[in-house]
């Protein structure tokens, strides 16, 4: 989680070279850490890798099934669809992560 945390926070000061060693560290310690796929997801969108992303964003979500920040892979999934001008399904998934991130 350390490592996941660490790649977080080189997301944030954008220095992703760095964010991307952190996650491929975290994912090796522990390959159902779902913030470290979840987080990686963001990192291969910024890198404008929408495929790579959605099955980022994707392996988070089917180790998480009940992780209460899913929405936050639901709408980088919309994002990796956008970047790639798929606008409908973007926008079923904007849709779809609004509603999850009002659940309970």
């Amino acid at each position: 989680m350390v490592e996941a945390l660490a790649g977080a926070a080189y997301t944030l000061a954008h220095d992703l070279t760095q964010a991307e060693r952190h996650f491929e560290r975290a994912l090796a310690l522990d390959g159902a850490c779902v913030w470290a796929w979840n987080r990686s997801g963001w990192v291969s969108l910024y890198h404008g890798d929408a495929s790579d992303a959605i099955e980022r964003f994707q392996i988070a979500r089917s180790i998480g099934p009940d992780d209460p920040l899913n929405f936050l892979c639901t709408i980088g999934i919309a994002a990796a669809h956008f970047e790639a001008a798929r606008y409908d399904e973007s926008a079923r998934w904007y849709t779809r992560g609004f509603v999850e991130q009002q659940l309970p």
